[in-house]
């Protein structure tokens, strides 16, 4: 759907050069302020007809953008006044109100009677592009599971069988059973609770670095992460979610029901490591395993990433699924007050 399309008209003297060392380029229709003409891309009055939100895409002539983040003030100003501020930097967060922020962080070339078009894909065209991978544990009696926890207890509370007009299975669960996420109070005092945090913590793009090479018992170190991601398409980036591939579910997640030896000996990730993860500002790290830490420790790795306000998504499976490629990961828990994780379904959005 297009919601706007402007044909540039004229270019200040200044506007490629601070595209290339400062990757903004401003927009303005008829009305420039003062001080700001060489700087600024005029272009010819249209009709904005929606609000420009994430996801939506920005072309140059043949150059592609999507909007990753949006200021409040941005579509109020293009609106009234035509006016843009873009910032071709991959942010997820609006640095400034005005500004509408654009991947990939390469700013464009531009030219007088250049086509900008403002456009949205329908959200049915969308999903025909992606198939949906299944990256969760089944809940069951028999799941092999730490022994810090309850055992997990699931019983029918209600059968068709005992003329009762529904099914219904009574659990007894903790936050942290199955696949699951840990909020920051599981390990700080005074960290968010799972239902403090915001819905979109649950959810963005990932990358799978893959240590299923490595040994029982091994350390993921902070080198081992770096050659992993030079090995990918795209580095890791602010606001990703970085999932930790070892293949130990594989290995020996479910081979014999309740037996928690089968936990220990697992890969961990070592706290050198962990502070690189939290240097590139990653949203989120996942492990395909019950926790990124010693069996027996103290948990620092816990403790490091959740006091960054970094999430930890625990048991993961079949991310051997999922493309070198970044795809859209989503893992939402349940609303628990006070709670300190939940249970996820976690999935992965894969184009094609």
């Amino acid at each position: 759907m297009l919601l706007c399309e402007y044909i540039i008209t004229d270019l200040g003297e200044l506007v490629q050069e601070v595209l290339d060392t400062e990757k903004i380029l401003i927009l303005f229709d008829e009305f420039v302020p003062e001080g700001l003409a060489e700087f600024s891309a005029l272009h010819e009055k249209a009709e904005l007809r929606g609000d420009v939100t994430v996801g939506d895409r920005f072309s140059f002539d043949e150059q592609q953008y999507v909007v990753t983040a949006i200021g409040d003030y941005a579509n109020s100003t293009l609106y009234e006044l035509g006016h843009a501020c873009l910032v071709f930097d991959a942010s997820t967060e609006a640095s400034m109100p005005g500004n509408i922020h654009l991947a990939p962080a390469k700013a464009p070339s531009v030219h007088r009677s250049m086509r900008v078009r403002i456009e949205r894909e329908k959200i049915e065209g969308k999903m025909q592009n992606y198939s949906f991978i299944d990256l969760s544990q089944t809940l069951s009696m028999n799941m092999p599971q730490t022994s810090a926890l309850p055992r997990l207890g699931m019983w029918w509370c209600s059968r068709h069988e005992w003329d009762d007009p529904i099914n219904c299975q009574q659990l007894i669960i903790s936050e942290h059973h199955g696949t699951n996420v840990d909020a920051p109070k599981h390990a700080v005092l005074e960290g968010l609770t799972i239902d403090e945090l915001p819905v979109d913590a649950f959810s963005g793009p990932a990358c799978v670095l893959d240590f299923s090479s490595k040994a029982h018992d091994s350390e993921i170190t902070s080198d081992d992460i770096r050659e992993a991601e030079a090995a990918l398409p795209e580095s890791i980036e602010a606001g990703d979610i970085v999932l930790l591939r070892t293949g130990f579910d594989e290995r020996n997640m479910g081979r014999t029901p309740r037996q928690y030896s089968q936990l220990r000996g697992r890969p961990t990730l070592s706290l050198e490591a962990a502070r690189y993860l939290a240097s590139k500002k990653v949203k989120a790290v996942g492990v395909d395993t019950v926790s990124p830490d010693v069996s027996g420790s103290d948990l620092p790795i816990h403790r490091f990433l959740l006091g960054e306000g970094i999430l930890i998504i625990e048991c993961l499976t079949h991310l051997d699924e999922l493309p070198v490629e970044k795809c859209l990961f989503i893992a939402l828990p349940l609303k628990i007050e006070g709670g300190s994780g939940s249970p996820v379904r976690a999935i992965a959005l894969v184009r094609g």
